[in-house]
């Protein structure tokens, strides 16, 4: 039997739990804003700035939007979203990880940010 390439180590796959634990107490307490990639860029024009109560104009939030078509990464790019494009890339030992070590992760975060109080039994979303 083929032995798989990533062997994480007892403490690495506790490293995600423990870096989102405190964001969702933190939310729960009433502090933060969960934002979903794929609502960027246009939740940075909206909501993040209702959450920090920032006013900007039209012509400002217009170049806002317009800067944010463009890779951050590469700025002299247009931003393409190749999330489908990782995620067919990785094998099937890090979909796996994804699955099993992330994707609950997630999922707590996705139902507080979407208020489903039944995914994560919060007093704040109830």
């Amino acid at each position: 039997m083929k032995q798989p390439l990533v062997r994480p180590r007892h403490s690495l796959t506790r490293w995600p739990s423990q870096k989102t634990a405190p964001a969702i107490a933190h939310y729960r307490d009433g502090g933060g804003l969960l934002i979903e990639h794929c609502e960027l860029p246009e939740a940075a024009c909206s909501r993040l700035l209702d959450h920090f109560r920032l006013r900007y104009g039209r012509a400002q939030l217009a170049r806002m939007r317009e800067v944010a078509c463009f890779d951050a990464k590469a700025p002299t790019r247009r931003y393409v979203d190749d999330s489908e494009a990782k995620r067919n890339a990785a094998s099937a030992e890090i979909r796996h990880l994804a699955a099993t070590m992330l994707a609950p992760l997630h999922a707590q975060l996705d139902a507080l940010r979407t208020r489903d109080p039944s995914a994560v039994g919060s007093e704040r979303d109830q």
